[in-house]
Order: C-alpha cells, then sequence, then structure tokens
C-alpha cells in the first residue's frame, strides 16, 4: 500500500480591504494593496490523513488523487481552482464507485477507519467519506461569488 497522505482542503473566498494597504517590500518599496489585488481570505478548512487508502488498485488510488491534488494546488491562481473542479472530482470519483474501478480495501487492513461507537465499531469506506463530505462543500459553496479551492 502506498504511503499515507496528509491534505489539507481550504475554501477561500475573495477579499477587499476595508481601506487601502500599504506594504512594504525592501528591494521593492512601497506598494499599495487595494480592490485590484486578488486577495482572499480563508472560510472553510478540512484536513484528512488518508481518504484514498481505501481503494484497493494502486494505479486508481493514485490516479483519483492526482486529479484531485492537480487540480487543485496552491500554486495555481485562485480562478483556476474554481468549487467547479471540486464538482468534477466528485463526479470522477462517484463514477469510479458505482463501477467498481474503486473498489474496497478489506477492511482488516484499515483499522485507522474503524470508528468506535458505544455499540461497537462502524466500518467506513474513506474514499466514499471524502466523496459526501465535498459534495456538502460543493453545495454550500458553489452559487457564491468569489470561491476558490486549495489543497494542500
Amino acid at each position: 500500500m502506498a504511503d499515507v497522505v496528509h491534505l489539507k482542503l481550504s475554501i477561500w473566498r475573495n477579499f477587499t480591504p476595508p481601506h487601502p494597504i500599504a506594504l512594504h517590500d525592501e528591494q521593492a518599496g512601497s506598494r499599495v494593496i487595494d480592490s485590484d489585488v486578488n486577495l482572499q481570505t480563508e472560510v472553510y478548512s478540512w484536513s484528512s490523513e488518508e481518504p484514498f487508502s481505501g481503494i484497493a488498485s494502486e494505479a486508481v488510488r493514485d490516479r483519483l488523487r492526482d486529479l484531485l491534488v492537480d487540480r487543485l494546488a496552491v500554486s495555481l491562481q485562485p480562478t483556476e481552482r474554481g468549487i467547479d473542479a471540486l464538482e468534477r472530482f466528485v463526479a470522477e470519483a462517484e463514477e469510479a464507485i458505482r463501477t467498481g474501478e474503486a473498489g474496497p480495501v478489506p477492511v482488516s487492513d484499515l483499522p485507522i477507519y474503524q470508528v468506535h461507537e458505544p455499540y461497537g465499531a462502524i466500518e467506513t469506506n474513506p474514499l466514499l467519506a471524502l466523496v459526501l463530505h465535498l459534495k456538502w462543500l460543493v453545495a454550500c459553496f458553489k452559487d457564491r461569488p468569489g470561491i476558490s479551492v486549495s489543497l494542500q
């Protein structure tokens, strides 16, 4: 099985300072930041230890992980990593689950994903849990202007 990957997903919104802000850089001098500068503020953050560990096929696991990571890399401009990138990943991951392409690893190999309740353990599918969480985020933020998503 591949190494454990730690992910942090953040939702950002455009930020316009209430008044111009000046930054001073030794080399560039002073620079005024106003509404024309692409500033954002984080409005939601979620971390996961390894949402892809439940996929038995290493090739499928790597493909889905790369789809999510490449589309939401923090190095991309905010306009390039909109909520629609999250929505496209959800559709592809749901299709992989539906067709069985993202077949689950035997639960005995995933002890970290057993949630212990007072009445016994509940076994979860990490990819399905990720998809459901991302669908909720898409529903919450899809129609809001100035939203972007990043993944670290």
